[in-house]
């Protein structure tokens, strides 16, 4: 988090320094626009004034509602980012599991999605080598068998129809939900 916070410290210095840099610039202007102005009458002088000291401020507020927005959406990018590198970081670690707590899992994931019919069931080589003797005994329909389409997970093949429960498709199906978990952990979001 010491990044992010990093991250966002510079943002706001940026920030900062564009909107004292843009008032200096605005106030240079303003002052320009005084000394102009006296040489012609003191009446167009409070006019030129009055329109130079709205147009700086309205140009401060404009930068500074731009620098704001710039950081707002350097932080969200920020989050997204890292989000996405949990979500990375936790696909990893499911794939590289302990074989039982890995195919315990699996399991679980066999058992929402499994039909009571014959099928095949597709594994990565890795996977398919290590896969538990009694893995498949409460599925007697079902035959495993070794893709190179599946790199985790499993695929669930009836006939011409596929199940495709590899962690990519369990994570690309609920991403909306896994985005919003991932949020409020990281950043104690409501």
């Amino acid at each position: 988090m010491s990044g992010l916070q990093g991250i966002l410290d510079t943002i706001s210095s940026d920030g900062d320094k564009e909107i004292q840099k843009i008032g200096e610039q605005a106030k240079l202007e303003m002052e320009e626009i005084l000394k102009n102005g006296e040489e012609t009458s003191k009446k167009a002088c409070l006019t030129l004034k009055e329109t130079a000291e709205q147009k700086a401020e309205a140009e401060l507020r404009a930068a500074h509602s731009s620098a704001e927005m710039m950081k707002k959406k350097a932080v969200l990018n920020a989050k997204n980012e890292l989000i996405q590198e949990v979500i990375t970081e936790a696909r990893e670690k499911i794939k590289n599991l302990p074989d039982a707590q890995y195919f315990a899992f699996l399991s679980e994931i066999l058992k929402h999605n499994a039909k009571d019919a014959p099928c095949k069931i597709l594994f990565c080589e890795r996977d398919y080598k290590r896969l538990p003797k009694d893995f498949l005994k409460d599925y007697g329909k079902m035959t495993a068998e070794i893709s190179e389409n599946v790199f985790d997970g499993f695929i669930l093949q009836y006939g011409d129809i596929e199940e495709n429960c590899t962690l990519g498709a369990l994570i690309d199906a609920h991403i909306d939900d896994i985005r919003d978990i991932a949020a409020k952990n990281l950043f104690h979001a409501g």
